[in-house]
């Protein structure tokens, strides 16, 4: 086998994904109305944003805990993770493996489960970029923690039903 067969193989055509699924663009992405409501436990809150400003001025990030009901989702509770982004800490963010488990495991020990994401926007911006809908979970939440250059900070969750259909929550 010479080195292009070998390549060919391993490398899914451009418009596939790793997996072979369908990679969309961001301009197809479809905002939909979200049917229920996603409520934040305020000493929630103010632990991201006080997480996102203490690492200024790159991305902080971590998992959020709650609960899906009939009504919607309910964040209780908020990991920080360290973010192991060694090549622009400043402008991605991630969450190691050792966090995953461990953040799952404390979950579970509190009888709540895993909801969604969240990590900070340095700058203020509050959109989710193509990158953060290509990292989404389809029925869970993301939530930006958007920082400006003077300090003030704004939550946004967006409610995540598959990477092209999102919307932000009430």
């Amino acid at each position: 086998m010479v080195p292009s067969e070998l390549s060919e193989k391993r490398c899914p055509p451009p418009d596939q994904g790793r997996y072979g699924h369908e990679v969309r663009t961001p301009t197809a992405m479809q905002p939909f109305i979200p049917d229920d409501t996603t409520t934040i436990d305020e000493a929630v809150g103010q632990k991201v944003v006080e997480a996102a400003r203490a690492q200024l001025p790159c991305e902080a990030c971590g998992l959020l805990f709650g609960q899906k009901t009939t009504k919607g989702v309910e964040i209780l509770g908020a990991e920080i993770c360290a973010n192991p982004t060694t090549a622009a800490p400043c402008q991605s963010c991630a969450i190691s493996p050792t966090n995953w488990i461990d953040s799952w495991r404390m979950a579970e020990e509190s009888g709540l489960e895993v909801v969604g994401v969240w990590h900070s926007h340095p700058g203020g911006t509050a959109e989710l970029s193509a990158k953060d809908l290509a990292r989404a979970w389809p029925e869970h939440v993301q939530m930006i923690a958007a920082i400006e250059s003077n300090g003030a900070a704004s939550l946004h969750v967006f409610r995540i039903r598959s990477r092209d259909r999102y919307a932000e929550a009430p």
